[in-house]
Formats: structure tokens, C-alpha cells, sequence
């Protein structure tokens, strides 16, 4: 008997696992809408996949358009809570969320892909975005914004609402940031790392998500490169192994980077150059591969402006291919399966707005298995980027030392009665701490896997750091201070690099 209950436990762990890694399933989009003078419904619809393909294509009536660079949750079992323009929240029904309007500018304007949700980790149910707010350089660049601003946003399902937790919390960060938000799963399984690059510096910004929250700081790239105002794609590998930073506009290159999942690390840069690939002041919608070693991208054809082609790069031989015409922005779906991209078959009258799909994206040219028109969209259905989304299918990293669900954040950020600063984050040489009143308090440094490194004592106002740090590997600790007297405590991340 009790090897059979046994049995059921372990059948019900195995199932609660599949069924909480759905909650990037489900991809919201329409270009109809009051704003082009569309009628209802508005042509907007879901698509919703599963482990093993594409579940369902329904329709839905939102009432603003969702065409560029959108991003959605859904629960563990994959049915559909918030989507994000970029402009409004709406629920699953297309209802706005009126206090979360971002002002009077179009949908994803200028950096697409600038919106991801995430779900908190340490919490069940509750679930949070990351979006960016594009000004254009000119009144008519779409491709030349750069992100003014950043924010932070929280949200909590019940039985009978969506509750909002933190409303649009402002992020400041040192300078101007560009290209899409990307995240990946910490080796922990639950924990998220997130990367966003910079305008015209060789770095990038990033924040690991725990449970006691998050803090952005700038990692450097161990090559020179520039940055584009607004422009760049930044992704993750299905397996999180590889970074990949796509940069476009007057350089046109992409980099490829190993990925480690538990500290955070980007190393051994290769450089690719597309110039002769890649349109020059064009988006350049791309996405990688399951296994990470081709880049899909949409393109006009060089020679023939108003030839739209689906191409492939291969990383491993840097060839070239040209898969498709007629094919818009590639992405690959949730599920790690398929690329697919969006077609409209113009032959006849209607046009019918479509979905190709590459099923085999892993091999090289001919051989990766492109069909296209496979399923049938709605009407006004065609996306002309596709959205954007975190691998919740990613778990934790087996045997890698950093799998298991401490990374040395045992206290929760917001203290407010203990307060400090740490600076300059990232550091090289040293670190100053300074509390907001001076009090015997102890302070100790761990790395991400919860080990202490370094622990001591403070009294003054001020304490610098340097014989401390200087011996500190390179990489992402977490440094907390507790009062001796009160015992509050209080933690911050900083960088050694």
C-alpha cells in the first residue's frame, strides 16, 4: 500500500511539473482594431499550444490592436490571465485594466519585444511584468528608439480577480537601454536571470529575480561592440547554454555567447557579421532555433525591396540560406518544437492570414522541413512580430552545484527601517557601504549558492571595502548587513567583475 501511494505522489509530482510550465501557451494577436477603423470582433485571436503542438486558434475581442512585440501569462494549466501591447493590460476576455494604461503612444512603437511577463518566484499565483517605453529618435523611426524609461509591475490571481501588487514601478538605470528584454531560468529552476543591452557601450544590464526581489546591474561584454539606438535582439537558448545578441542598423552582427545559468556569467564571444544578410534600418525580426545553433530572421530581399523572405543562419557553418518568400517575423513557439512564421495567401479574395511552420529548425537549410500555410488564422490575423516570452519549461540544471533553491537571498529586500547603499555596482577593486545611521552591525558576503565568503563587522557611517573584494572571484554575491542590537537585516546583489 505504501508503495503504491508512493507511486501516485510521484505521478502527481510529474504532473504538477508538466502542467506549471505553461504558462507561456498561450500568443494574443490582431492587427484590427477602433484605431484602423476595423469592426468588431476586431480580428484579434489566441493561439494556444501544448507539449505537443498547437492546441487551438480561437477568437477573441480586444479591443486595441496587439501586433508588435506583445506578451501574455497563462496559469500552470496553460489557460490565458493578462496580455500586454505594450500601451494596455487586458485580461482574458480583451477587458482593459484601466489603471494600467502607459499614456498616448502606439503599440510597441520602437523596440519590440520590450514587454515580458515572468511569474514571481517563492509565490504561487502571482505573476510579474517587465516592460520598457520606447521614444523614436525621429517622429517616424520605428527602428530608432531607445527605452526612456522601465518598469516593474505586479500581479496576484484569486478565484475572482486579477489583484495588482506593485503598479508600475519606475527602474532606473545608469543609462539609455535598447533591444528586446530576455530572461532565463537560474539553474535553480525557479529563480530568473534577465538581459537587456545598452545604447553604444559594450555591456549589458542584468537582475536576477528571487524571491526577495531584484536589482539591475551592468555585466560587461568581454568584447568591444556598439550597440544601436533601439535596435538588437537578445536570446536565450531553449537549454539556456547560449546568449545570443543580435545587433542591427548600420552594424549588422550577431554574438554568441555560452551562458552560465548559475552565476550569471556571459563567456567565449563569436562573432558573426550579417552585414551582407541583414537589411540596413530595418527590424530584422529574429528568433533562434530549439537547439540554439541557427538564427531564423525576416528580411527584404536585398534585390527585390517588396520580397519578403524567411532566411536561416547556421552558427556552426555560417552559411546562408533563403527558406521562404512571402514569410514574416520567425519565432519559436513555447513548446521548444517548431519556428513559425506568419503568411497571407494573397492568391485569393479575401486574403487568408496564415501560420507556416518549420518543423525540423535544427537542420540546415533544405532539410529543415518548411511548410507553408499550415493552419488557417482569423481574420486581420497576420503578426508582424511575433510575441515575446520566457522558457517556463526550463527546469533546473542537474548536477550543475547550482541546482538546488538557494542563491544567498535569506532575507527579503524591503526593510524599510534598515536602509543602505552599495556602490559601485559592478566593482573591480573595492566597495562602499553606507548605512543610513551608524550601528554595530555584522555583514556578510555570499556568492549565488549561498556560501559565505566574507564576513565582518561595522560601526561607522561608512565602510570601504578593498583587500575584501579584490579576492572575490568574478561574479554575481549578495551582501547583508544586520544590526547587532535590533537584529534588523537587510540584503543587496553587487557584481565583482
Amino acid at each position: 500500500m505504501k508503495k503504491l501511494l508512493v507511486f501516485f505522489i510521484l505521478i502527481l509530482s510529474i504532473i504538477n511539473v508538466v502542467s506549471a510550465q505553461r504558462q507561456a501557451d498561450n500568443w494574443v494577436w490582431g492587427l484590427c482594431s477602433p484605431e484602423n477603423g476595423c469592426p468588431e470582433p476586431f480580428g484579434s485571436g489566441i493561439l494556444k499550444f501544448n507539449s505537443v503542438g498547437l492546441e487551438s486558434i480561437v477568437s477573441a475581442n480586444f479591443q486595441y490592436r496587439i501586433n508588435k512585440g506583445s506578451a501574455s501569462i497563462s496559469d500552470s494549466a496553460g489557460n490565458l490571465l493578462l496580455v500586454f501591447n505594450g500601451k494596455y493590460l487586458f485580461d482574458s476576455t480583451g477587458a482593459i485594466i484601466d489603471s494600467f494604461y502607459l499614456g498616448n503612444f502606439s503599440e510597441m512603437p520602437q523596440g519590440f519585444k520590450n514587454t515580458i511577463f515572468l511569474d514571481v518566484p517563492g509565490y504561487s499565483n502571482r505573476y510579474c511584468l517587465f516592460n520598457s517605453y520606447s521614444k523614436p529618435i525621429l517622429d517616424d523611426a520605428f527602428f530608432g528608439g531607445i527605452d526612456t524609461s522601465f518598469y516593474y509591475s505586479e500581479f496576484q490571481t484569486t478565484e475572482s480577480e486579477i489583484q495588482t501588487i506593485v503598479r508600475k514601478q519606475s527602474i532606473e538605470l545608469d543609462s539609455s537601454a535598447a533591444g528586446t528584454i530576455a530572461a532565463c531560468r537560474h539553474a535553480n529552476g525557479r529563480d530568473w536571470w534577465i538581459i537587456k543591452s545598452t545604447v553604444y557601450q559594450d555591456k549589458f544590464y542584468q537582475a536576477l529575480l528571487d524571491p526577495s526581489g531584484f536589482e539591475f546591474n551592468a555585466i560587461y561584454s568581454p568584447i568591444p561592440h556598439a550597440h544601436q539606438p533601439g535596435g538588437g535582439w537578445n536570446l536565450f537558448s531553449s537549454d539556456g547554454s547560449k546568449f545570443v545578441n543580435v545587433i542591427i542598423g548600420s552594424v549588422r552582427k550577431a554574438y554568441v555567447y555560452d551562458f552560465d545559468r548559475c552565476t550569471g556569467v556571459l563567456t567565449n564571444p563569436v562573432e558573426h557579421d550579417l552585414t551582407n544578410y541583414f537589411n540596413e534600418d530595418a527590424v530584422n525580426a529574429c528568433c533562434l532555433s530549439p537547439d540554439g545553433t541557427k538564427l531564423y530572421f525576416r528580411r527584404s530581399n536585398l534585390d527585390a525591396f517588396l520580397t519578403i523572405e524567411l532566411c536561416q543562419y547556421d552558427f556552426e557553418t555560417t552559411v546562408f540560406s533563403v527558406i521562404a518568400e512571402g514569410n514574416a517575423a520567425p519565432c519559436l513557439t513555447p513548446n521548444n518544437l517548431w519556428v513559425v512564421s506568419p503568411y497571407t495567401d494573397i492568391s485569393v479574395n479575401p486574403w487568408i492570414p496564415q501560420i507556416s511552420v518549420i518543423y525540423q529548425a535544427n537542420e540546415p537549410s533544405n532539410n529543415c522541413q518548411f511548410t507553408q500555410g499550415v493552419f488557417n488564422m482569423l481574420e486581420n490575423g497576420f503578426i508582424e512580430v511575433s510575441p515575446n516570452y520566457a522558457n517556463f519549461r526550463l527546469g533546473a540544471l542537474a548536477g550543475s552545484g547550482c541546482d538546488t533553491l538557494s542563491t544567498g537571498t535569506s532575507s527579503n529586500l524591503n526593510y524599510p527601517s534598515l536602509k543602505f547603499k552599495v556602490y559601485p555596482n559592478p566593482t573591480e577593486t573595492s566597495l562602499t557601504i553606507e548605512t543610513e545611521t551608524p550601528a554595530f552591525s555584522t555583514i556578510t558576503i555570499s556568492d549565488m549558492l549561498g556560501r559565505v565568503v566574507w564576513q565582518g563587522t561595522i560601526t561607522e557611517h561608512t565602510t570601504v571595502l578593498t583587500k575584501e573584494i579584490e579576492e572575490l572571484k568574478l561574479g554575481i554575491y549578495w551582501v547583508e548587513i544586520q544590526e547587532k542590537k535590533t537584529e534588523k537585516r537587510a540584503g543587496k546583489k553587487f557584481v565583482k567583475r
